[in-house]
């Protein structure tokens, strides 16, 4: 059984009652939808805290943190039970899924503050004699008060804990210590207050939103197709076997076109549009083509389910459907469709035999996909209509849309303003962002018409870029900023400094980088790939390894597109080290950061390609030097070896970044 915990001694901060059942609530709108559990709360004062929330006693003598340890006597709970505990002053942002999946034996936080050090604001177990011993063993020793409390207890007990933030990366953060003011890190699920302020004491818009009863999520994203995997692939099979043209690039042109959806907004914005060629979403091509026989409209498909055959409307100049549609989407007559390939997983292997194929990226909607389809069209001025992405006053579409009837509705909020949406819905938005970024590198302008959560997410993602070509992108006290921080500070006195980034995955330092120092020129390196199980890397414990080529495509493209304010300043090298490094002359750089293949053979040898490449007096400089979270990473020796061997200082930055200034006189073609 599912087990939530919490304690409450002594009436936290005069209002427990009120703590419990908000972390109550919480938890109960984040965890997977069916999910058994019982949320439970440890307490030595109250016999009701509402409904939904069961009571078990807490002795008196267990004041403060210490009614934590007593969590972990054999007994009190069953054989087999998996147990997540959270802090009363935890605001949960976002799903719980992969926490409340936890099978292993204990598993709790690294401290935010201490790199050794654990934090038991958040913890997971199953009990077993690992945890048992952690109450018998205070408990024999005469309950000892150490100084750091509970966790400190843990801490001295735990053998080789799991530590939750390399379990599920970006899952946790320290609203002090991650500079949550403003808002939590980019999906993010679990911000932990740990001290002043608690969440009550706060008036950022976010927290108020989320940390009460009923209240909202910040994200909630889901896997949104509604047909399974071996179906698609089994529908691509199918459909390239049918006689069609299939989508090809068409040279760029000057004339704009509109992607139609269905939104609430679509009645009051599509008037506001000039005459040009339309691209209609699923029903939104027939509400178009019954409003105005003389609309130039093309209808674009996507869903795999069958019963969207009834919404292909005859009538439409053009129709794009997706390989992945039910066959009877191809079926209907009258039709002469273009097929298009979404980039779903396994796609590549069924039409692989084929000849050159253009897969769609860019999202999982088919809104995003249109958008990548008109650009490849030739189109570079896209409007947006209808794509709102939110409900409005109980309603999804501007029309009657059955087959979304009964879908869940969460809630999301952007810049203090609240949308209801469905998962799907929340899902697109988030996507939006890149791929707008990505096509706006590539030249095309998006402008996004009507009301709702996507056009709020452009607003903002317009603002933002705005301020980021004046060099502006608030410190937000997050690993990405504090990296970037230090590196600005040791380029100090240097006009128009010109750097390699060795390592960028989803770009926040780059992006920082080049907004701190408007006058930087940035090589962003990375390969994007995959990395081979038996390799070095592999084996240094870096969970940037063991991601998939579809995630390192997406991140590939993210980093693309949040760097876009730069323009020509921002040069990205998806090569490996060393092609890239080969194309770089020597005594070219102002500086190197190095934080990719963390393995002492790859830390060693991307120290070796690209000292070369800094001129004499340059910055040497990188991150993960006394990261002992992962034992399995080379760094330290491969740093230490280089500079003992030219005699040089390594100076130590905050987020374990190192820096090595070269001096003038340094000659490192040996290096090379």
């Amino acid at each position: 059984m599912l087990r939530i915990v919490c304690v409450d001694t002594g009436n936290y901060c005069g209002r427990g009652r009120e703590y419990v059942q908000t972390l109550h609530d919480m938890v109960r709108r984040n965890l997977p939808e069916g999910m058994i559990g019982q949320f439970e709360v440890f307490t030595d004062y109250c016999d009701d805290y509402g409904p939904g929330i069961f009571v078990r006693e807490s002795p008196s003598f267990l004041f403060g943190w210490w009614g934590k340890l007593r969590l972990f006597n054999p007994g009190l709970f069953d054989v087999g039970d998996r147990i997540v505990y959270f802090d009363l002053d935890t605001v949960i942002t976002g799903p719980l899924d992969d926490l409340v999946a936890y099978d292993g034996e204990f598993a709790i936080l690294r401290d935010f503050y201490r790199p050794n050090g654990l934090q038991s604001s958040v913890m997971a177990w199953t009990p077993c004699p690992e945890t048992d011993q952690f109450w018998s063993a205070w408990k024999s020793e005469g309950y000892p008060m150490i100084v750091g409390g509970d966790q400190a207890w843990i801490e001295r007990r735990a053998n080789n804990p799991d530590i939750l933030q390399k379990l599920y990366p970006g899952m946790f953060a320290s609203y002090k210590a991650d500079g949550c003011a403003g808002g939590p890190p980019k999906g993010s699920s679990v911000i932990v207050f740990h001290g002043r302020p608690r969440p009550h004491e706060v008036t950022d818009n976010w927290v108020q939103h989320v940390w009460k009863i009923g209240g909202g999520t910040l994200a909630q994203l889901e896997t949104v197709c509604n047909t399974e995997g071996r179906t698609l692939l089994q529908n691509v099979r199918e459909n390239s076997q049918l006689q069609y043209p299939w989508l090809d690039i068409k040279p760029a042109h000057d004339r704009p076109c509109a992607i139609v959806g269905g939104g609430p907004s679509l009645v009051e914005t599509i008037d506001t549009l000039p005459d040009m060629a339309m691209f209609g979403l699923n029903a939104a091509a027939i509400w178009l083509l019954n409003r105005r026989d003389d609309y130039l409209v093309s209808q674009v498909i996507l869903d795999a389910r069958p019963e969207m055959a009834d919404m292909v409307d005859r009538r439409a100049t053009l129709h794009f459907f997706a390989s992945q549609c039910d066959p009877s989407v191809f079926a209907v007559p009258g039709t002469l469709p273009t097929v298009f390939h979404p980039n779903i997983p396994g796609i590549q292997n069924v039409l692989a035999d084929r000849g050159p194929v253009h897969l769609i990226g860019g999202g999982s909607s088919v809104g995003l996909q249109a958008l990548v389809i008109a650009y490849m069209l030739g189109y570079r001025t896209i409007h947006l209509v209808g794509m709102d992405s939110s409900y409005r006053d109980g309603e999804g579409h501007a029309y009657p849309q059955p087959l979304n009837d009964g879908e869940r509705i969460i809630e999301v909020m952007v810049d203090g303003q609240t949308f209801k949406c469905a998962p799907w819905m929340a899902q697109q938005a988030e996507e939006f962002q890149a791929v707008a970024a990505e096509l706006a590198n590539h030249g095309c302008q998006i402008i996004v018409h009507g009301t709702g959560l996507l056009p709020a997410v452009a607003h903002s993602l317009a603002n933002e870029h705005a301020l980021a070509e004046q060099g502006i992108i608030a410190p937000d006290g997050s690993p990405a900023c504090q990296r970037a921080s230090a590196v600005v500070k040791h380029l100090a006195g240097i006009e128009n400094p010109v750097g390699a980034e060795i390592g960028v995955f989803r770009g926040g330092m780059s992006r920082r980088l080049l907004a701190y120092r408007p006058d930087m020129t940035l090589y962003m390196v990375d390969s994007w790939t995959t990395t081979a199980p038996d390799a070095a890397y592999a084996k240094s414990g870096d969970f940037h390894a063991g991601l998939g080529q579809a995630d390192q495509d997406r991140f590939a493209a993210e980093a693309a597109g949040v760097v876009g304010f730069a323009g020509t300043r921002a040069i990205i090298v998806r090569a490996t080290s060393e092609e890239a490094a080969e194309a770089i002359p020597d005594g070219s750089l102002d500086f190197v950061f190095i934080d990719a293949d963390h393995s002492y053979q790859g830390c060693a040898r991307d120290i070796r390609l690209w000292a070369p490449k800094i001129r004499p007096g340059g910055l040497l400089s990188g991150h993960d030097l006394g990261n002992t979270d992962f034992p399995g990473f080379g760094v330290d020796r491969a740093v230490w070896e280089f500079a003992y061997r030219y005699a040089l200082k390594v100076d130590a930055g905050p987020n374990f970044t190192w820096f090595i200034c070269l001096p003038e006189s340094i000659s490192l073609s040996s290096a090379a």
